[in-house]
């Protein structure tokens, strides 16, 4: 009975687990998705508490005093107690329960097959970042507390196909701020017993705290950006895919299919993943998986494309007619995208001839005259030629950051 007490508590720990993973979940889901997990969770608060019935019955059996032997016309008492599999151990339930329990852990066991084949499909790796469980593990709490105030940040976490919720988010940001401050600030700690001279520069744990902030406040908003621009670069070429597969009469949720499983369209795949997902998991129809996917895409354009297409559907039109018109309006923008990048670069070399090619060289030859004839403007002239050396170095830069910026994907 030792064993089989064990045995429970185990399972309860197992169980309890599960619910964790599943709460930390719940926070990204709406709409019959939410009403998913809430099932679930449901269903493993009442395998505990079959679980937890059993334990008064379990304790009768564990006693250190020995029995005294009993006559022998008196019936052995009917043990109350049956055993059912929980997995990979046998548990013990009162009988009473056993078909209940047996119920819902048929439930739990086909929603968690569910949750893998979400993970599956999504590309989700079998192990969690090690960063955001040992945040999780120090942060929890106060990270749950703050995340009601970053519904923004939720927002653009979601948006940008980051696959963390915005407590676990919140959890990383603390510990790595608390790392790097813990570790600058050690480090001028020692540099002021070396040189105590190094105390001005007390500020700098502080500026690299705010720094980091600042960057985790932005970044879940500038890759929404970037999964927005990359959506924008794959979708003609998406779009003229999902035509000619119309064409071909098969079931629309195949169109999404086989776009997810391409590999030429990686941002757009995700977003089809989606789609996928909520009609083969969640269960939606595929309007409403269209509708969701809609409220959720960050670029404007798919999120119009889906909103056609689901409005197409119900209507019953030619979703190849449909899907071509879509794919050349497309095809019209991103050409100009294109002639605007061109005009653009154009233009940024007609400067950089000017700024970066002519104009230092006039500096330079100027400061060799002035060198020669004696004049000077107050500063040294190696430190004047190391000024346009750097400066030109830095403009450099400067201008390929820019280009760089503007370039539309291949």
């Amino acid at each position: 009975m030792v064993t089989d007490l064990k045995n429970n508590i185990e399972q309860e720990r197992k169980i309890v687990s599960q619910m964790k993973e599943l709460s930390r979940n719940m926070e990204n889901v709406g709409g019959r998705e939410k009403e998913f997990y809430i099932k679930s969770l449901n269903s493993l608060k009442n395998q505990l508490k079959f679980l937890n019935n059993s334990v008064p019955n379990l304790l009768e059996k564990i006693s250190p005093v020995k029995k005294l032997e009993k006559p022998l016309i008196e019936k052995e008492p009917e043990n109350p107690i049956t055993k059912i599999s929980g997995g990979e151990k046998l548990i013990s339930i009162n009988k009473e329960d056993r078909g209940r329990f047996a119920k819902e852990l048929n439930i739990s066991d086909f929603n968690f097959k569910r949750l893998r084949n979400i993970k599956k499909s999504e590309g989700i790796g079998k192990k969690p970042s090690q960063i955001a469980r040992l945040s999780n593990m120090i942060f929890s709490k106060m990270s749950d507390k703050l995340a009601p105030h970053f519904s923004g940040v939720r927002e653009d976490l979601r948006k940008a196909n980051i696959r963390f919720s915005v407590s676990t988010y919140i959890s990383i940001a603390l510990f790595v701020n608390l790392l790097v401050f813990l570790v600058s600030f050690l480090s001028l700690v020692l540099a002021v017993v070396i040189n105590f001279s190094f105390i001005k520069y007390f500020y700098i744990p502080f500026v690299l705290v705010f720094v980091l902030i600042t960057g985790f406040y932005f970044y879940p908003a500038s890759e929404r950006s970037s999964v927005k621009r990359r959506i924008s670069d794959e979708l003609p070429f998406a779009t003229i895919h999902m035509a000619a597969i119309a064409g071909s009469n098969l079931e629309p949720t195949r169109i999404f299919k086989i776009i997810a499983m391409s590999p030429e369209y990686p941002t757009i795949g995700i977003e089809m993943r989606k789609i996928v997902n909520q009609v083969e998991i969640y269960g939606y129809d595929l309007v409403s998986s269209l509708k969701n996917a809609t409220r959720t895409s960050s670029n404007k354009n798919l999120a119009d494309l889906f909103s056609g297409l689901a409005t197409n559907i119900v209507s019953g039109g030619d979703l190849k007619n449909y899907l071509e018109q879509k794919a050349e309006n497309f095809l019209t923008d991103y050409k100009l995208e294109r002639k605007r990048y061109t005009s653009l670069a154009e233009t940024f070399m007609d400067v950089y001839i000017s700024i970066m090619i002519a104009a230092p060289l006039i500096l330079v030859v100027m400061l060799i005259v002035m060198n020669v004839t004696g004049l000077s403007i107050g500063l040294p002239f190696g430190v004047l030629m190391g000024l346009v050396v750097g400066g030109t170095a830095l403009l450099n830069v400067i201008f390929l950051f820019i280009l760089n910026l503007k370039q539309p994907r291949v």
